[in-house]
């Protein structure tokens, strides 16, 4: 709910709140740490964002609800963004005449 409403420093908070609890709930934990590489997006901090899915793509165990294809496409995608910005801006055709 923070981050539909914007407030991404608190949803981050949330989710280091949760991720610091024993639960069994490692759906909602991998969930959340997706939830938080789409912050760390937002922040254009692709590496970071890239890290945090691979540790699901790495150490989560189940295979058949989702999360690791959802990781997957993310990472797919942070990975394009990471190299568009690595990029060197291309210098325009420009002919300047000094007289």
């Amino acid at each position: 709910l923070y981050y539909k409403k914007g407030d991404y420093k608190t949803a981050e908070k949330e989710i280091l709140d949760f991720s610091q609890k024993t639960t069994p709930q490692d759906y909602w934990i991998a969930r959340s740490f997706i939830l938080w590489s789409e912050i760390f997006v937002m922040d254009k901090d692709y590496f970071q964002a890239n890290q945090t899915l691979q540790s699901i793509i790495d150490y989560y165990e189940k295979t058949d609800d989702g999360i690791l294809d959802s990781a997957k496409a993310k990472k797919a995608e942070v990975m394009k963004l990471q190299e568009a910005k690595e990029q060197p801006a291309e210098k325009p055709d420009v002919e300047v005449n000094v007289q």
